[in-house]
């Protein structure tokens, strides 16, 4: 598989997130600019395919390589894993703090129904996938996050499993290297 995005794309590392919760293998290919923020190139069938759009490419994976599910199993909370996914990464806002404080107080209303260590119970999902980049967006915009203790206690569980340090755009082979 190949990941084409730039490093600190929102969508490319919710993707990079779910390829490394699952452990599928995968190259990145930097790209600066894509309309879609990130495309996925699969062999399947005994075709690539080109996938775009972040949740169908997370569905796609999902799918294709069910465990571990980053999906519950519950249909209520498979629907609000959904729901709080879509919540951030269908954003067609610009990256303003009026609209990344909108985002983030409505996950943050369905997480307080839904969140154990992560925010569907206790094991990563696609909503943590969508999250953790938003978060990071926040803080380059000098957001506080006082008042979202609840995300940044997932963010904390999150920042513990190898496969978000891996997936941090800040680990990425095409990030600035700080002095």
């Amino acid at each position: 598989m190949e990941l084409y995005g730039k490093w600190n794309d929102p969508a490319t590392w919710r993707v990079r997130i779910a390829l490394e919760l699952k452990g599928v293998s995968y190259d990145i290919v930097p790209m600066e600019k894509l309309p879609n923020g990130c495309t996925l190139d699969v062999n399947y069938a005994g075709q690539t395919h080109r996938l775009g759009q972040t949740l169908a490419i997370l569905d796609f994976l999902e799918e294709r390589y069910p465990s571990p599910a980053l999906l519950p199993r519950d249909l209520i909370l498979r629907a609000r894993t959904r729901q709080l996914a879509e919540i951030l990464s269908a954003a067609q806002e610009p990256q303003q703090i009026p609209s990344v404080l909108k985002r983030l107080g409505a996950f943050q209303a369905v997480a307080a129904t839904t969140a154990g260590k992560f925010s569907v119970g206790d094991s990563p999902t696609w909503a943590d996938a969508c999250l953790i980049p938003d978060l990071f967006i926040a803080r380059k915009l000098k957001i506080s996050l006082e008042p979202f203790e609840l995300l940044t206690n997932i963010e904390s569980e999150c920042a513990r499993l190898r496969a978000f340090q891996n997936a941090h755009a800040t680990t990425q082979t095409e990030a600035p290297k700080s002095p």
